[in-house]
């Protein structure tokens, strides 16, 4: 396995030639945009995203909380992130888990509610119902 060129660090976190061992190694690179681009790639490993779930960046764990591949408890921990972006862009997200979505109905801040309720009433096979239990 080929070290990364420095140069590459961006295009490396997304290319599918990328071994996940080399996606593993730029979980800890210090610039924030090549942690998100990685935490985007659904070949990350759990552990990884597990890391990743915990950045400083909200950008990173946005980009863990949209990624298909994280597990299920480590986007439950996400829905109680200290940072309502991350929690907005949990609750626009049609992929997230219904069950979390009904956690961000009753979010403290009312631009997550009403984002989970406007993308619950998206998926619900009865809005009207939907909509009278987010009001």
């Amino acid at each position: 396995m080929a070290p990364i060129d420095s140069s590459n660090y961006y295009l490396a976190a997304s290319a599918p030639s990328t071994s996940v061992r080399q996606l593993c190694s730029l979980v800890s690179h210090d610039d924030k945009q090549i942690r998100r681009k990685v935490a985007d790639n659904p070949r990350l490993p759990p552990p990884c995203l597990a890391e990743l779930a915990g950045d400083e960046s909200p950008e990173v764990r946005i980009s863990v909380a949209e990624n298909s591949a994280t597990p299920l408890p480590i986007l439950e921990l996400l829905a109680d992130d200290p940072h309502p972006d991350v929690r907005y862009a949990m609750a626009e997200n049609a992929n997230t888990p219904t069950h979390i979505l009904w956690i961000l109905v009753h979010d403290d801040n009312p631009y997550v509610v009403a984002r989970a309720c406007q993308t619950l009433t998206r998926l619900a096979d009865n809005p009207i119902n939907l909509l009278r239990c987010c009001a």
